[in-house]
């Protein structure tokens, strides 16, 4: 003979929940701050459109300055290369909680299409890389005649 045991569940309000994941998740991270670990370890954010006739790359680089960038066009890769270096506002044994992360970064973009690398062009402004790319016009190819 088989007996049902009752089943006790525990109610929990969804705020509790989500407290609860937030401390799991930020408690491996809340000595980094204080550690070195974290620098160098970034790399910036950005978007790629592929349009008919270019490629735009527009990377957010908040904090960096535009003689820290290296741009670089090799074979169909675009390298971008920088460093965005820590205030010396503040003293190391001053800073209680950081969450901004500093270093050099380097990000490799495979182009979707062959681009002109002596049209292309790059405006830097309010953090934001814009890179436009215009891609290479192929011919279309001929038509052979059969004899």
């Amino acid at each position: 003979m088989t007996t049902l045991a009752p089943v006790r569940r525990e109610t929990r309000d969804l705020w509790d929940v989500a407290e609860e994941m937030d401390r799991v998740f930020d408690s491996p991270f809340e000595l980094l701050p204080r550690m070195n670990v974290r620098e160098g370890l970034w790399h910036p954010t950005m978007d790629i459109h592929n349009r008919p006739h270019e490629i735009i790359v527009e990377l957010e680089l908040p904090g960096v300055k535009m003689e820290d960038l290296d741009l670089t066009i090799q074979e169909n890769h675009l390298i971008v290369e920088g460093t965005r270096t820590r205030s010396e506002e503040y003293r190391e044994d001053e800073r209680f909680y950081s969450e901004r992360l500093f270093g050099g970064f380097h990000r490799v973009v495979h182009l979707p299409s062959e681009v002109d690398a002596d049209k292309t062009e790059a405006h830097f402004k309010e953090g934001m890389l814009c890179i436009c790319l215009p891609k290479t016009r192929r011919e279309g190819g001929k038509k052979i005649e059969i004899t």
